[in-house]
């Protein structure tokens, strides 16, 4: 079996991934965003653009709210939250 590279993954596409899960109501809005590393204003902040828009609405983000994405979580495809780490450990310099 051969050795999987790391898939990178977008802030947009993080917040579509969000965002469908919100809509499954398999989560709740808190545990959503403990798992993508995000503050909940910013998760309702995406819901409401994506209730207004569609996913037009969220593909019309302001670069400040991508970097809020950025900030508060670089969740990898496998689920790993970078930020996270870097919080537990200590390492402030960004993940």
């Amino acid at each position: 079996m051969g050795i999987m590279p790391w898939k990178e993954v977008t802030p947009m596409e993080e917040i579509t991934r969000f965002v469908m899960q919100a809509q499954s109501d398999r989560f709740t809005i808190t545990e959503l965003c403990e798992q993508f590393g995000i503050s909940r204003k910013t998760g309702y902040r995406h819901l409401e653009r994506y209730t207004t828009g569609g996913l037009k609405g969220l593909q019309e983000l302001s670069p400040g709210c991508l970097e809020d994405v950025r900030r508060e979580g670089i969740v990898r495809a496998d689920g790993l939250n970078l930020h996270a780490i870097a919080v537990a450990t200590g390492n402030r310099s960004g993940a």
